[in-house]
């Protein structure tokens, strides 16, 4: 049986895997998300939830365009 936490977590996944960053994401995400760069570990992080939405809509979406990275989902 899914908790509703998993099922929170799975619609996260699927609105960042088709890039819905602020249509379906959005309102999942805390005010004060704070989110490392995976291809720029060196970058300083993205805080708060407008800064991260702003990086995932005018940076990360161009890059999901040219390349096939997703998340993967947890197994049952």
């Amino acid at each position: 049986m899914k908790t509703q936490l998993r099922t929170i977590f799975e619609q996260a996944v699927s609105a960042f895997n088709s890039g819905d960053y602020t249509g379906s994401l959005g309102p999942l995400l805390h005010a004060d998300i704070v989110m490392n760069e995976v291809d720029d570990p060196q970058a300083p992080p993205h805080s708060g939830k407008n800064e991260v939405l702003n990086y995932l809509t005018s940076t990360q979406s161009t890059k999901k365009l040219n390349s096939a990275t997703s998340i993967r989902p947890i197994p049952e």
